[in-house]
């Protein structure tokens, strides 16, 4: 098992908490990071990095998009 880190703005971490969700991922903490971020810490096993990997970038999408 490996603890995966996502550092994310804060207006983020709702997307980033519904997909994690939605792929099974309940095993995370939010911390504060700085005033304006924070980071999501994952315990996954080393097969499931990949897919927090297409999770941000999935995100990232989500947002460049709506810009």
């Amino acid at each position: 098992m490996k603890k995966a880190g996502i550092v994310a703005d804060n207006y983020k971490l709702e997307k980033f908490k519904k997909e994690l969700t939605a792929k099974g991922f309940t095993n995370f903490e939010i911390s504060p990071f700085t005033e304006n971020t924070s980071t999501i810490q994952i315990v996954v096993s080393d097969d499931k990095l990949k897919e927090i990997q297409n999770i941000c970038h999935l995100v990232e999408m989500h947002f460049k998009r709506s810009n």
